[in-house]
C-alpha cells in the first residue's frame, strides 16, 4: 500500500525543486512483482503503475513521471523516466516503470517514490511511496 506525502514538507529528489500544483493528481499507484507476494527478490522483474490526472482546465505540457529508489539500494534498477508531451484538461495517462532487482540484492527494505515533475525539473504532484521488503531468494 503506497503512502502519500505532501511535497511541501518532504525533500525533493536530487536535481528537482518543489512547485506544488494540487491539480495534478497521482492515483491508483500499484507495485506488481512477478510472483505477486509484494516482496522484491533478487533477479525479479517488477512494475510500478500509476495514473497521472490533469484536474485543471488547461492542458499541461512537458509532464515527467518520476520513479526513484530513495533508499539508495545499488541493486535496484528502475527504467528511465519518460516525458509526456501533454495531458488535456480533465484527462489522464497511465504510466508504468519497470523495477529490476539485481542478482546480488540482499534482505532489507527498498523505498520507491513516485511523483510528477513538469518543465524545469519541478516536482508538481504529491508523492506516493512504497516501502517494500527485499529478499536475497
Amino acid at each position: 500500500v503506497p503512502h502519500t506525502y505532501d511535497p511541501t514538507t518532504h525533500p525533493a529528489e536530487p536535481g528537482y525543486s518543489i512547485k506544488y500544483n494540487s491539480l495534478i493528481e497521482i492515483r491508483n499507484a500499484r507495485f506488481i512483482d512477478a510472483d505477486h507476494d509484494g516482496v522484491i527478490k533478487a533477479g525479479e522483474e517488477c512494475r510500478i503503475t500509476f495514473e497521472i490526472m490533469n484536474r485543471s482546465s488547461i492542458t499541461l505540457y512537458d509532464v515527467q513521471p518520476t520513479v526513484f529508489d530513495v533508499s539508495g539500494n545499488k541493486h535496484i534498477h528502475i527504467s528511465p523516466n519518460l516525458h509526456i508531451e501533454s495531458i488535456a484538461p480533465n484527462t489522464g495517462v497511465r504510466y508504468t516503470a519497470t523495477v529490476l532487482a539485481g542478482k546480488k540484492l540482499k534482505d532489507g527494505v527498498a523505498v520507491i517514490r513516485v511523483g510528477v515533475a513538469q518543465g524545469n525539473k519541478e516536482i508538481t504532484s504529491q508523492f506516493k511511496e512504497f516501502s517494500l521488503q527485499t529478499r536475497r531468494r
